[in-house]
């Protein structure tokens, strides 16, 4: 019977370290400011102005012409009350309702806002702390 032994792994002690094993001294301490973020990066858009011009005329044109189809009764009839055109189960929604119902939700959501802390005083503020009130 022979009797070899195994060489054993060593046991490492703490975690491994970087070159310099330590802080780094050319960066300033990092700060915990968590309330106070700011965004160094640009705003960016993923659409610009002309496409998201289009595609909303799509949108609207597509209410228009294609319509929808409604398959609650109680909505259609309200639809038919706000001004729609209601054929069988299908609504054809006109941009006059859609440009109202957009400057109404626009209207309230401005006017229902009420900032709990301090709001976004410029476009680098990357934490806001709003509520929206439901009337």
């Amino acid at each position: 019977m022979s009797t070899t032994t195994e060489p054993t792994p060593a046991r490492r002690q703490g975690r491994r370290r970087g070159a310099g094993h330590g802080p780094s001294t050319d960066q300033p301490p990092r700060s915990a400011t968590y309330r106070q973020l700011r965004n160094p990066f640009p705003l960016m858009s993923v659409f610009s102005d002309d496409e998201a011009a289009n595609m909303h005329e799509t949108a609207l044109r597509t209410l228009e012409e294609l319509g929808m189809r409604v398959l609650l009764p109680e909505a259609r009839k309200i639809y038919a009350a706000a001004g729609a055109r209601v054929v069988d189960d299908m609504v054809y929604i006109g941009r006059e309702i859609v440009a109202a119902a957009l400057a109404c939700a626009l209207a309230a959501a401005t006017a229902e806002a009420t900032a709990v802390a301090t709001l976004c005083a410029d476009s680098s503020s990357m934490v806001c702390d709003v509520t929206l009130r439901a009337s």
